[in-house]
């Protein structure tokens, strides 16, 4: 994916996700899922989805303070885009790691699933 296609696609997941009535008002203290991608040749590119009240967003950078931090290899990022391979099968093979606290994302299990939607749509 190219710096413009990923820009683009940044911001047309960020319009779907503030279209959300799903994802708006969510929690009452902000919430930072931030996803870091590192490409084959080294580079780190990362968006975050923030999540509290009023609309969600998806800001592209790294966030300040994030409450999860998933970082996946260019590969893994590929294919969890794609659907074929899941989150826990890169766990597993070391291609996705989690950095802070499992027990936000256990805490907003159905809104990831309403994001996953929006995602793939």
């Amino acid at each position: 994916m190219t710096d413009d296609s990923r820009s683009e696609w940044i911001a047309a997941i960020d319009a779907r996700v503030r279209r959300s009535t799903g994802l708006a008002d969510v929690t009452g203290d902000p919430v930072v899922l931030e996803a870091r991608i590192v490409h084959d040749d080294g580079r780190v590119s990362a968006h975050h989805l923030v999540l509290g009240p009023g609309p969600a967003h998806v800001v592209d950078g790294a966030a300040d303070h994030p409450d999860v931090t998933l970082t996946a290899t260019e590969s893994a990022a590929t294919g969890l885009r794609a659907g074929t391979v899941n989150a826990q099968e890169c766990l597993a093979a070391g291609t996705l790691r989690m950095q802070g606290s499992p027990e936000v994302l256990t805490r907003h299990v159905p809104d990831l699933v309403t994001l996953a939607g929006l995602v793939g749509g």
